[in-house]
């Protein structure tokens, strides 16, 4: 497996074989592009074909989920959102969309803003900037926000319907969408296949699912920031049905005007943040790990901690550049238990 956009890289890369419970069991594995990145299935069954069977089933469920909230698709269900925002009238959602908005509300609201799905926008004017190597002028950066902010945007999970205030306005569930894929596709193999066994690393979101042959866990190693000490010892984690997500600006920095920019946007001032950061979050499902990785780059230590011990079955690990270059970390109490 390559290494894709994060900071993630499994440490077992096998196709074994051995005998469990009377019959053969092995480790298949498959590569799709979806959403922007490679998505990898470690999975263990009992032969090639249900393997490629369950395969295929989860490359069919990602790409209608990508279908659903890609901004990059103009025939998406959330472009065609947004592109309705003019007419400020309510539109019937799909399941998934109106998942994916009950969720990142949820974690809008959590985070105090930090995490927000209304920075399209600013989204699409930051990754213009990062091609053009400029910074948009002011006036052009107030409109984008302008047409930012959770509270301009109104749903009904009992209708099923959403409304959009201003013109404009573009939703980008980048922070979200692949964890939420990976959840859709854990319950795909779980129930319609009976597979409880497998990994899938969705360029940096990772469901480890069970263990693989031979051993009690997916055993997964986090990428060290270039800033950190060459000795600084990696960390190694011990995964069983749990998800890990990172965000940082690992393999995605820009530098415009001598200043170097991450791609991951401060919402407040709808560019890239300007320090180096690192946040690993493992939670029971995707959305949570995924919402809560991008949320915590963003939020102040000393909110974070505060709001992390309302979730006790999050664990979280968070690398930042201080103002004098150092990097500073910090953790969960519970982070331990889950390291090698």
């Amino acid at each position: 497996m390559g290494r894709m956009r994060p900071v993630l890289k499994a440490l077992l890369c096998v196709a074994g074989l051995l005998l469990s419970k009377g019959r053969a069991t092995e480790v298949f594995v498959f590569q799709q592009p979806h959403m922007g990145c490679l998505f990898t299935l470690k999975l263990v069954a009992a032969n090639e074909q249900e393997a490629e069977s369950a395969s295929k089933a989860v490359s069919k469920r990602i790409e209608e989920i990508e279908q659903v909230c890609s901004d990059y698709r103009p025939d998406s269900e959330s472009s065609l959102l947004g592109a309705s925002a003019e007419r400020q009238h309510e539109i019937k959602l799909s399941p998934d969309l109106l998942a994916l908005l009950v969720a990142s509300e949820h974690w809008w609201q959590w985070s105090g803003g930090a995490f927000d799905v209304t920075l399209g926008p600013c989204t699409r004017l930051w990754r213009a900037s990062r091609k053009s190597q400029t910074l948009p002028d002011s006036p052009t950066l107030t409109e984008a926000l302008a047409a930012t902010g959770f509270s301009k945007l109104h749903f009904s999970a009992s209708a099923k319907t959403v409304r959009l205030d201003r013109a404009g306005m573009v939703l980008d569930f980048g922070g979200i969408a692949k964890g939420y894929a990976l959840d859709a596709a854990t319950q795909l193999l779980q129930t319609k296949f009976k597979l409880t066994h497998f990994l899938m690393d969705a360029g940096g979101q990772i469901a480890a699912m069970g263990c693989p042959p031979g051993k009690d866990a997916w055993h997964l190693v986090i990428e060290k920031l270039p800033e950190e000490n060459d000795d600084a010892p990696d960390v190694v984690l011990k995964l069983s049905n749990a998800h890990l997500a990172t965000s940082g600006d690992l393999n995605q920095k820009v530098t415009i005007g001598g200043n170097h920019y991450a791609h991951i946007l401060d919402p407040k001032a709808g560019l890239g943040l300007t320090y180096t950061i690192q946040a690993s979050v493992i939670a029971e499902d995707g959305a949570t790990a995924d919402a809560l990785a991008t949320a915590l780059c963003i939020m102040e230590e000393t909110e974070a901690k505060a709001k992390l011990v309302q979730l006790p079955k999050v664990a979280a690990r968070v690398l930042r550049q201080n103002a004098d270059g150092r990097l500073h970390s910090w953790q969960t109490d519970n982070w331990r238990t889950y390291v090698k």
